[in-house]
């Protein structure tokens, strides 16, 4: 994975892009009720699909973009802890966004994900910003 970014990347958008419309045959077959589901699509207004489309589409290609790129730059095994923070941004949007309540067993396991990830890439961020002692003459 290290020799070859680039594929990283075309594998993570090609198993990533594939679930999307496994999961919703996957619903359509286990579900056959669900056929509303696409009258109401029809009738979602405009405005309905702006977010429905940064969600799908936006934010899961910026996600995937710079997932790789940390993958290339620090390597798997350094950038995997970093996943952990994906429960807690969709808990804070959900806050902010939609006036969720939080409880203090919410809030203390949010914290504690954040300190982890914090003590992390902490020495991470170090080594990357270390000036190097090249001898070259």
């Amino acid at each position: 994975m290290r020799r070859h970014p680039a594929d990283l990347l075309k594998l993570q958008a090609a198993t990533g892009l594939l679930c999307v419309p496994i999961v919703l045959a996957a619903r359509q077959w286990l579900l056959p009720e669900a056929g509303p589901m696409v009258q109401a699509l029809a009738r979602m207004p405009a405005s309905g699909w702006v977010p429905v489309g940064y969600a799908m589409v936006a934010s899961f290609a910026i996600a995937q973009v710079l997932w790789g790129r940390a993958i290339g730059a620090i390597g798997v095994a350094a950038t995997a802890p970093f996943a952990l923070l994906v429960p807690v941004f969709g808990v804070a949007l959900a806050w902010g966004m939609l006036g969720e309540r939080l409880g203090a067993p919410l809030l203390g396991s949010a914290i504690l994900v954040l300190l982890g990830v914090a003590l992390h890439a902490v020495p991470i961020a170090r080594s990357a910003f270390r000036p190097s002692h090249s001898t070259s003459r």
